[in-house]
């Protein structure tokens, strides 16, 4: 499996699990009046903008420790919230004192489940008024922060359980509901210049086209792009949400974005990934999509290639790729080179199936740059100090390149 498609099912995976876990479709109690809490709210905590997500589970059995945020008899209710200038979650478990009263308590769960500040919330309808606090409401502590207002509106009482965010998703829309930035414009030539469109709370970004000769080209670049930013968007959100739930040593979510352009051929866009969210290592991924600039259709690099002899089976490329690796390989200075890189690269290319793994066309990663074809191979995760970008210039790849392929469109318009 390639590290993008490992990447894909990871985050639907976290999607997944964040959409599931406040996924409530259960009545209240009888004393609810025949009224439910579940929904979607936003509103304001002090001046800040927020949005919220709760609703109740039937009791299950009960853990034996009530201070445990799993205990459902102690903690019928459940949710999350963000504020909209951060787009973290922060995961909720509350109780009923009463009437229309919640207490509702944030928590994280590694290294032990820590509870935070509170809230005291009041039910009327669709209208949701309270108090929140850093400190511990019931008395049961003397430290007492400063009581902030809450005010709340319902806006919705669905909740979806795909795996998969989707559009009609009023909490999803409400995540992404956040203005986009606009960095300076970068002029390609008197015809082509795009923007950097970032979300400054996740980090991420992608190009937009600011002007193009054909204008049917550029929307449809765009259109694409800016669904790649909404993703990714997604992406970042619950990685960092899943960060601040479980992480015992913290988390992160890091993104860096690269853009190449061809005229009249190609536009070419790397994403460089890493993240962490608990486990025994910080993940990292690379992808890239590249662009038609007559069509502003989607191609990939990886169809383009051929042995000299014209031939394209999988072993024969894994060799191929490998070989040009190779040439232009470069080992590691530092610590890493302590795991001997000689050793690791003799044993990938040496077996043939962790040759296929990280070489072959469909695994390994290309990015079309100034100075060649980037090639990025796919290692596990212990070996991938190993493995470094290399650079092949593009004269040395024209035997291996098919004709009529938008790569060989490139490498024939390059100087010798």
């Amino acid at each position: 499996m390639s590290e993008e498609r490992c990447l894909r099912l990871c985050f639907e995976t976290l999607a997944g699990f964040l959409v599931a876990t406040t996924v409530l479709a259960y009545p209240l109690s009888a004393n609810d009046s025949g009224s439910s809490i579940n929904g979607i709210y936003r509103g304001t905590i002090g001046r800040q903008q927020i949005v919220l997500e709760m609703g109740v589970y039937l009791p299950r059995e009960a853990n034996k420790n009530n201070s445990d945020s799993q205990d459902r008899k102690t903690y019928p209710i459940e949710g999350r919230y963000f504020y909209s200038r951060h787009g973290v979650d922060i995961h909720l478990v509350g109780m009923w004192l009463g009437d229309d009263t919640l207490r509702l308590r944030e928590y994280r769960r590694a290294p032990d489940d820590e509870f935070g500040a509170e809230w005291r919330l009041r039910i009327r309808g669709d209208r949701a008024v309270g108090t929140f606090c850093e400190c511990d409401l019931s008395g049961a502590s003397s430290r007492v922060g400063p009581l902030l207002k809450i005010s709340l509106k319902r806006l919705s009482r669905e909740f979806y359980s795909e795996s998969e965010p989707k559009d009609q998703d009023p909490y999803y829309d409400l995540v992404l509901d956040f203005p986009l930035k606009d960095g300076p414009v970068i002029e390609v030539n008197p015809g082509i210049a795009y923007t950097m469109q970032s979300d400054p709370r996740f980090g991420v970004s992608r190009p937009r086209l600011t002007r193009f000769p054909e204008a049917g080209v550029m929307a449809r670049i765009n259109r694409d792009l800016a669904a790649e930013l909404r993703w990714d968007r997604w992406q970042a959100h619950g990685n960092l949400s899943e960060a601040l739930l479980e992480a015992s040593l913290g988390g992160f979510y890091d993104e860096s974005t690269s853009v190449s352009f061809f005229p009249p051929d190609i536009l070419s866009v790397r994403v460089d990934r890493s993240w962490y969210w608990g486990g025994a290592h910080p993940n990292s991924a690379t992808y890239v999509r590249n662009y038609d600039l007559h069509t502003g259709r989607k191609f990939d690099l990886n169809h383009a290639f051929q042995t000299a002899e014209g031939g394209t089976a999988e072993g024969d490329m894994a060799g191929l790729i490998a070989k040009l690796y190779r040439r232009h390989y470069v080992k590691p200075v530092g610590p890493v080179a302590a795991e001997d890189c000689d050793d690791v690269l003799h044993r990938i290319t040496s077996d043939k199936n962790e040759l296929i793994d990280a070489f072959a066309p469909h695994n390994a990663t290309f990015f079309v740059s100034g100075q060649g074809l980037v090639l990025i191979p796919t290692f596990l995760y212990a070996d991938s100090g190993c493995g470094p970008d290399v650079t092949i210039p593009y004269g040395e790849l024209r035997p291996f390149v098919k004709q009529g392929s938008m790569l060989r469109l490139l490498i024939d318009s390059q100087p010798n």
